[in-house]
């Protein structure tokens, strides 16, 4: 009869402290992730919709909505991030989106 009411009180202490774990988890996403959400979703920043044609590049594209104390190159790895590309190969109709403010 011991070895079961250990059992089931050792179950028991393992679901609280999951729970306790997960509560953390989720609290300490929500003070640090949470903010960072926000921190993004409202930061004066529109955007340009861009399509390729032939003989693009991403300096040429870049360069007229380029901030005038940013280098070009900053700029242009910005586009890439913003983007979610890996290289700065472009493809005839290929649309993404410059930051502007």
């Amino acid at each position: 009869m011991k070895r079961t009411r250990r059992r089931i009180h050792y179950k028991t202490r393992a679901r609280r402290q999951r729970r306790c774990l997960f509560m953390i988890v989720m609290a300490l996403f929500l003070m640090f992730g949470g903010i960072g959400l926000f921190a993004l979703a409202d930061d004066g920043i529109t955007s340009v919709k861009v399509t390729v044609s032939g003989g693009d590049t991403l300096w040429n594209l870049c360069e007229p909505y380029k901030p005038e104390n940013m280098d070009i190159r900053d700029f242009i790895a910005k586009v890439k991030y913003v983007n979610h590309m890996n290289t700065s190969e472009l493809i005839v109709g290929q649309e993404f989106w410059i930051p502007v403010r």
